[in-house]
């Protein structure tokens, strides 16, 4: 159970650390709009202070203030970037506790794929009746992910039940993105669109080789935590030129034999 708590504080703890960056995004952000605003006003009283003073010997007090103001804003603007791109990291990355009461917690899972956000899954858990740990209450994941076997984990270990299912949701996602990819670099000789299961572990596709040969491949993924297929095949398509083909092979085959 010890382990359990750590693994929980260490969820709590990335939350408050994704909680804080973004208070300070949004202080920055109010800053940097407070500061132009800031700079146009001082823009526009130099503008006229030039109008009423055509030969300007030394440099306004007013534009010093806004050179000052100016590097100000350059320094909130460059911190909010950098916090824009700690909160992009973390959501490529992580897996964030959104609630926690005494007898329930939810759990966030952000996916990625090629370095950019693709969708999130949710988690609620609930304190056992049965047991010192939780147990799942309500989900928002694949129906493929086997949450049954995975609930045992909940009673010690919260955390091999975090990166488990963590790995089949990545997984499930660059499968899908493999296959997104696919469909745009073979367009031009995909004979039609691949097919896949729901899960991504089983994928097909017609291609029309260089000789003009059509060939069908096909990938399956026994471990649905992989984005590697286990087995890949690769077979002519039986159109009635390729069995022509065949045949003459045989024919040929037979005739040296004899």
């Amino acid at each position: 159970m010890s382990g359990a708590l750590f693994d929980l504080d260490r969820l709590e703890a990335n939350a408050r650390e994704v909680e804080r960056s973004q208070k300070e995004v949004e202080l920055a952000d109010r800053k940097s709009h407070h500061l132009q605003q800031k700079i146009l006003t001082l823009q526009a009283r130099r503008n006229e202070l030039r109008t009423q003073l055509p030969q300007v010997t030394s440099q306004p007090p007013d534009l010093e203030a806004a050179t000052k103001e100016g590097k100000k804003l350059m320094s909130a603007l460059k911190k909010l970037r950098q916090l824009q791109e700690i909160q992009k990291l973390y959501r490529l990355t992580g897996v964030s506790v959104q609630e926690k009461t005494e007898n329930k917690l939810m759990l966030r899972f952000d996916t990625s794929y090629n370095h950019e956000y693709v969708d999130e899954h949710y988690i609620e858990l609930i304190r056992s009746k049965k047991q010192d740990g939780y147990q799942v209450s309500h989900h928002t994941l694949p129906a493929f992910i086997p949450l049954s076997q995975l609930e045992v984990h909940l009673e010690t270990e919260i955390k091999v039940f975090v990166d488990t299912v963590r790995e089949y949701l990545q997984a499930f996602v660059i499968r899908r993105g493999q296959v997104k990819m696919l469909e745009t670099e073979l367009a031009e000789i995909l004979r039609s669109e691949i097919e896949t299961s729901f899960p991504v572990d089983y994928v097909s596709m017609s291609l029309q080789s260089a000789d003009d040969v059509p060939i069908r491949i096909t990938l399956c993924y026994t471990d649905l935590r992989s984005a590697h297929p286990d087995k890949a095949e690769v077979s002519p398509i039986e159109t009635p030129v390729v069995i022509d083909c065949l045949r003459g092979l045989e024919d040929k085959a037979f005739a040296s034999v004899i």
